[in-house]
């Protein structure tokens, strides 16, 4: 995946449904095969992990811009994808650290995916147990 310091040609979108200003939050955004990461900092390899199976979502529509309208627009649509990715991320996390460090990643991406953010309306203990109990049939 390229990694390309600027905003994906969508930012202006994102910005009108998604609140992309929250404080700890440093965007990034899969677009195709570019991960689109405005503030140049480094990524840490789960979150590379977590972004690269966006980038695999989206070769299952025509376009990336096709999977950006509906993970906009689709609030299920996007907790899907989240969860996927999330679920994944944890368990690239438990493979490679082990377990203590899964414990800690779980508890972050739970945060992360009750914030604001993602407007899932999900409490921390919610998505916590809709992470966990991923399943990938």
């Amino acid at each position: 995946m390229k990694e390309i310091k600027n905003y994906p040609p969508n930012y202006s979108e994102l910005q009108r449904f998604f609140p992309l200003n929250l404080p700890d939050y440093v965007p990034l955004f899969p677009y195709g095969d570019i991960l689109y990461n405005p503030s140049g900092g480094e990524i840490a390899p789960d979150v590379l992990f977590h972004e690269e199976i966006h980038s695999n979502q989206q070769k299952k529509f025509s376009t990336p811009e096709q999977w950006w309208a509906k993970y906009i627009y689709d609030r299920y649509f996007r907790l899907e994808q989240e969860l996927e990715a999330y679920y994944l991320q944890w368990q690239f996390v438990k493979k490679s650290l082990g377990s203590k460090a899964a414990k800690e990643c779980l508890e972050e991406l739970s945060d992360n995916l009750s914030s604001p953010l993602y407007q899932l309306n999900l409490t921390r203990s919610q998505a916590k147990t809709k992470i966990r109990k991923y399943a990938i049939y």
